[in-house]
């Protein structure tokens, strides 16, 4: 069984994207995961998880197109899970973000909502750090 440690380091606004220095690491914030969170347009109650995702081109690259961000009109944040880059490929990146999706059921992922792939034995751990210094 592989398990894979996922840091979420977050939440961050959009303006904290293209002004912090995620285009100049791209070894740090390249093949990454990302989760939009917010609420989407006449959404009442708490904040949901909309979107989760994977970059391997950067997170700063990602959202200057991203054409999942703009369904989220308030509230808009994005967490950015980074995990063990010695051990991580594309194809984990990948199996992890199906399970994600899998089990959060997002509303705005199209795929991966049926099936995850779980044929693969795996476990997920997730330390969430805040940066809400950033965030306000």
């Amino acid at each position: 069984m592989k398990t894979y440690y996922i840091s979420w380091y977050g939440p961050y606004r959009m303006e904290n994207i293209y002004e912090n220095d995620f285009g100049d690491n791209e070894k740090l914030y390249s093949n990454v995961l990302y989760m939009i969170a917010g609420k989407e347009r006449y959404q009442r109650g708490p904040d949901e998880i909309k979107y989760i995702g994977i970059t391997t081109n950067g997170v700063y690259y990602r959202f200057k197109n991203h054409h999942k961000a703009i369904n989220v009109t308030r509230d808009f944040q994005v967490w950015i899970g980074c995990l063990d880059k010695s051990l991580i490929n594309k194809k984990d990146l990948e199996l992890v973000e199906s399970v994600l999706i899998y089990f959060t059921q997002t509303s705005l992922n199209e795929k991966k909502t049926i099936r995850a792939c779980l044929e693969t034995h795996l476990s997920i751990m997730k330390r969430f750090n805040s940066m809400l210094a950033m965030a306000i």
